[in-house]
């Protein structure tokens, strides 16, 4: 069967398309080239030139999620985890911290993983409303 592979060409202009095909599916071309009257040569893919770089490892990510042990029960806000993480002239720039989640019993704190020891060190060792509270990277 024929298949429309979309819009090549608006508005009364030429367009072009392309359709992919595996190896096996060559023999596809000469039916479709003559349902369609045109000529259907095979084109190699342009491939870069050089070697090819495959990384292996994976991405790290941007961010990383601290899960804390106090919530809205306890009267924490997310402004207190921002104070918390940032407060004094040692603390983390604001631009490293993220999304803030405030749940009832927990909340949950995504900060810049270039800054996650120094903001873990500062979560477990430092006060969020006067309270120490457990904390642990979330997986």
């Amino acid at each position: 069967y024929v298949h429309r592979i979309g819009r090549t060409g608006r508005a009364g202009r030429e367009g072009q398309a392309a359709s992919f095909i595996l190896p096996v599916e060559k023999y596809k071309l000469k039916g479709l080239a003559e349902a369609l009257g045109r000529d259907l040569s095979p084109e190699p893919l342009p491939m870069p030139e050089g070697p090819l770089e495959v990384k292996a490892e994976r991405a790290q990510a941007a961010m990383v999620t601290f899960y804390i042990g106090g919530g809205r029960k306890e009267k924490v806000r997310p402004g207190d985890i921002l104070g918390a993480l940032t407060g004094d002239a040692a603390g983390l720039a604001g631009t490293d911290v993220g999304k803030i989640e405030i749940h009832d019993h927990f909340a949950y704190v995504a900060v810049a993983a270039t800054v996650a020891p120094a903001a873990l060190i500062r979560l477990r060792d430092g006060k969020i409303k006067g309270r120490k509270f457990r904390v642990e990277l979330v997986d």
